[in-house]
């Protein structure tokens, strides 16, 4: 009886030691995420809420052939350390040549508006309340200067638009988009360059959704899609492969969808919708 009751609690506790020695054998994705509402959200009522933060836990809930790790890392240190080939990975990104040097790239996971320009609200009826509008027609008419980010790159044509004004109608400054909106939200200067969900999500937690606007820019495409990116390593390579497969089954579910239409006002949500079904649903379908 006695050697039964110690053969039961041997093979009891072997069931508990087990799946944590095969769970602690499993390569294990490091998930890199900064302090850059609304994507990554880090404090206050909306933590662990931002866009980037929904989309990590998705794919964590899909990919179970590895383990997985969230760490706050601002994305100048994950490139360092992607660079030396840690097992590190971040969702939204943009893809350029300079990354894919260093990072392995997965399909499109998700898509964004461009950068728009945001105005106060008198500036916006001057103007004749239009929905697109030329940056470098602007920038040539009109007398009110705009703030931006010191050491902020806006991608081109739009740097280039910038520093080839006829006038020099753009002051960067040490500031963030919360302090911009309310600067030109009081009217003291015109406008600032920003992502529509960023400048949405600013506005509304400041209360200045009612004296600002945002104006799509004709100078570019006025979406853009974002990638998971993972160290270009034998794991990044693997990792890649998996969260493919996590993005093949998220892409058509409706609760996956919405978080890329958070933070959006109404209207932009209907455009983010259209674009989502149109140019990565659709595209996903005919490569698979």
């Amino acid at each position: 009886m006695k050697n039964k009751f110690w053969a039961q609690l041997q093979a009891w506790l072997m069931a508990l030691i087990l799946p944590t020695c095969f769970a602690s054998n499993k390569s294990a994705i490091i998930w890199g995420m900064n302090d850059w509402e609304p994507y990554f959200i880090v404090h206050g009522e909306d933590q662990r809420l931002g866009v980037g933060d929904l989309q990590i836990q998705a794919f964590i809930e899909q990919i179970k052939n590895f383990d997985h790790k969230v760490i706050f890392m601002p994305l100048t240190q994950f490139s360092t350390k992607a660079k030396s080939g840690r097992p590190l990975c971040f969702t939204g990104l943009l893809k350029s040549a300079d990354r894919e040097k260093y990072l392995y790239f997965s399909k499109p996971n998700s898509i964004l508006l461009t950068q728009q320009l945001v105005v106060s609200k008198s500036l916006y009826q001057s103007l004749g309340s239009p929905k697109t509008i030329s940056l470098t027609e602007f920038l040539n008419q009109t007398s009110r200067i705009g703030l931006l980010p010191q050491k902020r790159l806006f991608g081109q044509p739009i740097d280039q638009i910038l520093n080839t004004s006829s006038t020099n109608k753009a002051q960067f400054i040490l500031a963030n988009t919360r302090q911009l909106l309310e600067i030109i939200s009081s009217n003291r200067f015109g406008w600032t360059l920003e992502y529509p969900n960023f400048a949405s999500y600013v506005a509304n937690k400041h209360n200045h959704t009612d004296k600002l606007k945002m104006i799509q820019l004709t100078e570019i495409a006025p979406y853009l899609l974002t990638y998971v990116g993972c160290s270009r390593s034998p794991f990044g390579k693997q990792a890649i492969a998996a969260i493919n497969q996590a993005i093949d089954k998220l892409l058509p579910m409706a609760h996956y969808r919405h978080i890329a239409e958070r933070w959006y006002p109404l209207q932009q949500r209907r455009q983010i919708r259209r674009y989502y079904n149109q140019y990565l649903l659709q595209q996903n379908n005919k490569t698979d």
